[in-house]
């Protein structure tokens, strides 16, 4: 057996390595944007959940503070509220009862009497 190796076996492992090393530098920064679009796309996402929290945050409100805006606003506590409230509502079902007895007369007809 021969040491040594064909030039054609040679020449081929050379042509095999230069394009493997040529390529390399293609493979690699493709392999870099990729990493890079998919980090970016994920702080996308970070981000827009915690746009949205803080979206969701401003726009709810708890009881406690509810009840001071109405308070600061109107001068009423909640239970002066609920006292103005039942008011309006016993006041409004009595005027819905009284139209109710109005539109019953007026359906009616009238009695009739001794003049014909």
């Amino acid at each position: 057996m021969s040491d040594k190796l064909e030039s054609a076996v040679v020449d081929a492992v050379v042509n095999a390595n230069f394009k493997n090393l040529a390529e390399a530098g293609a493979f690699y920064a493709s392999l870099s944007m990729r990493d890079a679009v998919e980090s970016q796309r994920r702080m996308q996402e970070i981000g827009n959940n915690a746009a949205g929290q803080l979206l969701k945050t401003m726009n709810e409100m708890d009881s406690a503070e509810a009840n001071a805006l109405v308070k600061a606003n109107t001068g009423f506590d909640r239970s002066s509220q609920s006292h103005d409230i039942a008011k309006v509502a016993n006041e409004l079902s009595a005027a819905v009862a009284n139209a109710q007895i109005l539109s019953k007369i007026a359906q009616s007809t009238r009695p009739e009497t001794g003049a014909g």
